[in-house]
């Protein structure tokens, strides 16, 4: 596995990705702080944010809007 990767930067490279994915019932707004890497395949963080963006989507019915937010925590 890899040692990590940066989630706004996976965020930003699926952008368009995401847009399409909501099939023009709403809009994507990403609201991204850099944060440390997290220790994931990239792969799986994508497939993650891709299915919540889905679910999402069918979840608003016609119109609405997924605010997917990056930013630093310590827990």
């Amino acid at each position: 596995p890899e040692t990590g990767v940066l989630p706004a930067d996976i965020l930003r490279e699926l952008s368009g990705l995401l847009d399409k994915a909501m099939d023009q019932r709403g809009e994507i707004v990403l609201d991204l702080v850099e944060s440390p890497a997290v220790p994931c395949e990239a792969a799986q963080l994508e497939t993650a944010v891709l299915n919540l963006v889905i679910n999402s989507r069918d979840a608003l019915g016609e119109e609405g809007r997924v605010v997917l937010s990056c930013r630093p925590r310590t827990i």
